[in-house]
């Protein structure tokens, strides 16, 4: 598997455990993932490529509901990098036999 399908994966996994939305998935960066255990060994330029393909489509699908850009104004939405990175790894970790047997079918 390249690194940059299990990067795909693993934020494919948080969103379907509603763990990250479309809005916070936009906001991502590559220094965001970089401490994810998950993804430990996958250098930051290849994070920041994939980072970049997935927001440029999502940006441009045309199946998107609205504007791709985030609301203004959500109750859980992450103020700084270290919020987003501690609440991916906290929730993941306790998605994450559920979703291993997601993908093991």
């Amino acid at each position: 598997m390249t690194d940059s399908i299990r990067i795909k994966q693993f934020l494919k996994k948080g969103i379907q455990a509603e763990i990250l939305s479309a809005g916070q998935l936009l906001q991502l960066r590559a220094e965001h993932l970089a401490g994810v255990a998950e993804l430990k060994g996958i250098d930051e330029a290849t994070m920041s490529e994939t980072l970049e393909q997935i927001q440029s489509k999502m940006r441009s699908s045309p199946n998107q509901k609205g504007p791709a850009q985030p609301k203004k104004k959500q109750p859980q939405q992450m103020s700084t990098e270290d919020n987003i990175m501690q609440l991916i790894e906290k929730r993941a970790g306790l998605h994450l036999a559920a979703v291993k047997d997601i993908f093991s079918h």
